[in-house]
């Protein structure tokens, strides 16, 4: 049975102005915490430029967080706790429980955690996302949209959010982790997408450094993927196995039908973290019979 979808709105006095404090701020938001039901929550608030207040009302959003985040239960997405109408601010503020650090500085805290795992377990909550109906879509998979906490469990945030507040020819640091087909031709966007953003985070994760980090202006990362250029091989330090970059070379497809679908991805992650060679090739996508030894439950 499907458990009941959580509210839309807290209401008004759910959370105590008095005990919210600063915790940090993003590209397009600044999150406080405080308390809701006696727990510590972190508060999103959505920060829009002056050019972007004609176009976003609270519809929007509401329509991303009903359709999207809201309807994703599983045990590696962040909870989405409600909306929460917090004055001034033009749009209602995202509620979600308080995690301590996002995946990049859990690893600056943690730097011998096992990073397979860790990008395992987002794959598994984009598998789940991507095999709802209609397909759950995050549209801004990146490092400092996975959270970890004290335990190192692993949660997948803001899903849907940044696709409900973007302009069309919109330019920001977000151009990093987007699929060529979103950031020349504003496609919509698709699970395809996602694998791409994917793959951009998985060679976040283990360089801890943004994608073309080389590349000080996000207006030419935009040129170098128009013209078929892909970032370069980190270091073997850093990412040691041959057969996890030819993967992530396949996310990154300029064809979205080229690239695998993140079931895949799921169990070739599996397949690395089991084995550490199996020779790849891209032609013959693994399926769930070619791993049928491989038990979905202790793989990690």
């Amino acid at each position: 049975m499907n458990q009941p979808l959580p509210q839309l709105y807290l209401p008004e006095g759910a959370i105590n102005r008095q005990d919210i404090q600063s915790f940090g701020t993003s590209a397009h938001s600044d999150v406080t915490r405080g308390q809701l039901d006696h727990r510590i929550v972190s508060i999103k608030h959505i920060r829009l430029r002056v050019d972007q207040i004609p176009f976003f009302g609270r519809s929007q959003l509401e329509h991303k967080v009903v359709n999207q985040w809201r309807r994703a239960s599983h045990q590696n997405v962040l909870p989405f706790l409600g909306l929460w109408d917090y004055s001034p601010c033009p749009l209602p503020a995202i509620v979600t429980p308080h995690v301590k650090w996002n995946i990049i500085d859990y690893l600056g805290v943690v730097p011998n955690a096992d990073k397979y795992v860790l990008v395992s377990y987002v794959a598994r909550a984009l598998e789940y996302m991507h095999k709802q109906s209609p397909p759950i879509l995050h549209g801004n998979i990146k490092g400092s949209n996975i959270l970890v906490d004290e335990a190192g469990r692993v949660y997948l945030s803001d899903i849907g959010v940044y696709e409900a507040l973007s302009l069309p020819n919109q330019v920001d640091l977000e151009v990093r982790w987007k699929a060529p087909e979103k950031l020349l031709n504003n496609q919509p966007h698709s699970a395809a997408c996602d694998v791409w953003s994917f793959a951009m985070t998985i060679l976040e994760v283990f360089t801890r450094r943004q994608p073309f980090h080389e590349i000080a202006h996000e207006a030419v990362v935009i040129i170098v993927v128009a013209q078929g250029q892909r970032p370069a091989r980190p270091p073997r330090a850093l990412m040691p196995d041959d057969i996890l970059w030819q993967l992530l070379g396949q996310c990154w497809e300029v064809s979205p039908c080229d690239r695998p679908q993140i079931a895949q991805v799921v169990l070739w992650l599996r397949l690395l973290k089991e084995q550490s060679r199996v020779p790849y090739d891209k032609s013959n996508q693994p399926n769930e019979r070619s791993f049928g030894h491989i038990h979905s439950e202790t793989w990690i």
